[in-house]
């Protein structure tokens, strides 16, 4: 690599980490501003002490156990500064103050996001130059969707990361099949992303359409090495599975249950039915998680890709276009769903831009207009991901509510909250002890000890996110004429629409724009009760 290459992928992967580490600590010290992520520290502290048995299956177990060996070392250097005793002290110490766990697994995330932007880098290279990867790379590291879900501390990141590692590794097979070590490796890493993430496992796509296209122009002895290669592969993926899930074997009657339940959940929808992922996928997850001109860009890419790329094409397209092809099918859209095709969409897109512009400029000048071509179609991503990161940066409301409560809530006055987008959750923060939260069963405000309690001051959330808040004309049903609102904590400056968000997900950032927007958290109105 020349020096004006290294110092221009050097400064991609600079932005591409910039964007993913800048408001990775959003939302602490409320512990659900991101949801599931309690999961995962929950679940990896428990392996400390109750055993290697995660008792959860709704997603492999790797990261736990990569959570979990992280906090194994800061357990350690907490017992020699005398901070804990047992290992359970971890526990209750995430129990009531939960940021610093959380950040293991955010810092994993954003950590796995910067590597697959050089992945991304490295698998083109191998396979077409050094122009389209380096735009390939520059794509990746502002792709808007890639960049939100890499402050996440949850699986989808390290998984796409591992799915295009494993693709790195099957490029060499095209060099020569009998290099069985790349086979291997491939399925290791594939392995280790279906044991991160059980979609991971849809690698193996690839390494079929690899070996399709290697049996179909080699002579018999290419064909005997593709079918040795494939076995090997299919073999070591099993195994690196197991290695990071080994009780999907060891206690399968528990896994094969969670894992229906999942397939079950996927098919039928979350909270809010929307269409299937056919459309919704295409016209508003990549549609804004990437921006018009980039998503554009990458289908006509793909294209090109199908047409006159064939070799190339096989290793690339199998992957998204069969992942795509599962989780379209499915009622449940989380907008993180389509992370894993983000990699794949900025690589066709970047052969698609290079392509082009060679087609039509002298040589001497193609670098030079692909790069002005990269960044007007990637400017869209660059500002949302901007937005994004300037929103997360400042103190969500929930956070602002419990700042407020501990002013102006007396000792002897009850906290009324409204779930399910809880000022003070049930774990990771604590929870004052003259705090209610409403029961929808009994209809009734009920304290941690169980009798029912009518509040002094109620905490009412308000947001576009129907099934997730009340919305403002069902107030008076909840702050009835006994009540009357005492302040009002703002998360934007005007009205937001339904359709900014995900709406199946319990996360109040928009999705689309941010123009209303002022920090991260539902409205927060509350009222006191009249004396």
């Amino acid at each position: 690599m020349r020096p004006r290459e290294r110092l221009l992928l050097t400064g991609i992967l600079i932005i591409g980490a910039a964007l993913r580490f800048w408001g990775l600590a959003f939302g602490v010290p409320h512990s659900e501003t991101r949801p599931d992520e309690t999961t995962i520290v929950v679940t990896a502290i428990a392996l400390l002490y109750a055993g290697l048995n995660p008792h959860f299956f709704h997603w492999p177990s790797l990261e736990f156990y990569l959570v979990s060996a992280m906090y194994r070392i800061g357990w350690e250097i907490g017992h020699l500064r005398g901070l804990y005793r047992l290992k359970f002290d971890m526990y209750k110490d995430a129990a009531i103050r939960i940021a610093p766990f959380l950040m293991v697994p955010r810092v994993l995330s954003a950590i796995a996001g910067v590597v697959t932007i050089w992945l991304v880098y490295r698998l083109v290279d191998r396979l077409f130059d050094r122009l389209t990867a380096l735009t390939a790379a520059f794509f990746m590291a502002v792709a808007f969707l890639h960049v939100r879900d890499s402050h996440f501390g949850v699986t989808d990141v390290p998984m796409t990361a591992l799915v295009v590692g494993a693709l790195c590794s099957l490029s060499f097979v095209f060099d020569d099949p009998k290099r069985i070590r790349s086979w291997i490796l491939a399925g290791v890493l594939g392995g280790l992303a279906a044991s991160t993430n059980y979609n991971g496992g849809l690698v193996a796509a690839s390494a079929v359409a690899v070996a399709t296209w290697l049996a179909a122009r080699g002579d018999a002895a290419i064909r005997r090495a593709t079918v040795r290669g494939v076995a090997a592969f299919s073999v070591s993926a099993l195994i690196a599975f197991l290695a990071g899930t080994p009780y999907a074997i060891l206690d399968r009657s528990h896994f094969l249950e969670d894992v229906r339940f999942e397939v079950n959940h996927l098919a039928q929808g979350h909270q809010v039915v929307l269409e299937p992922g056919w459309m919704y996928h295409l016209t508003y997850t990549l549609w804004y998680g990437l921006g018009a001109p980039l998503l554009i860009s990458g289908l006509a890419g793909v294209s090109l890709l199908v047409a006159k790329f064939r070799k190339p094409a096989a290793l690339i397209c199998a992957f998204p276009f069969v992942y795509y092809a599962i989780a379209a099918r499915r009622l449940t859209v989380f907008v993180r769903y389509m992370t894993p095709v983000t990699p794949f969409l900025c690589m066709a897109a970047a052969l698609f831009i290079v392509w082009s512009v060679r087609q039509l400029i002298r040589p001497e000048r193609v670098s030079v207009v692909v790069a002005v071509a990269a960044a007007a179609i990637a400017l869209p991503s660059v500002q949302r991901a901007i937005a994004f990161n300037t929103v997360m940066t400042r103190t969500d409301t929930r956070v602002l509510a419990a700042e407020w409560v501990a002013t102006h809530v007396r000792p002897q006055e009850w906290v009324g909250q409204l779930p399910p987008a809880l000022i003070y959750e049930n774990f990771g923060m604590a929870r004052p002890a003259n705090l209610v939260t409403f029961d929808v069963n009994r209809k009734a405000f009920v304290s941690a000890s169980g009798p029912s309690v009518v509040p002094d001051v109620l905490l009412v959330p308000v947001s576009p996110l129907d099934a997730y808040t009340i919305t403002a004309n069902e107030l008076p049903a909840i702050a009835n004429r006994d009540y009357v609102r005492e302040a009002t904590i703002a998360a934007t400056h005007g009205p937001e629409m339904p359709g900014w968000f995900d709406q199946q997900d319990l996360f109040f950032v928009p999705f689309t724009t941010f123009t209303m927007r002022d920090r991260p958290g539902p409205e927060i109105q509350i009222f006191r009760r009249r004396r």
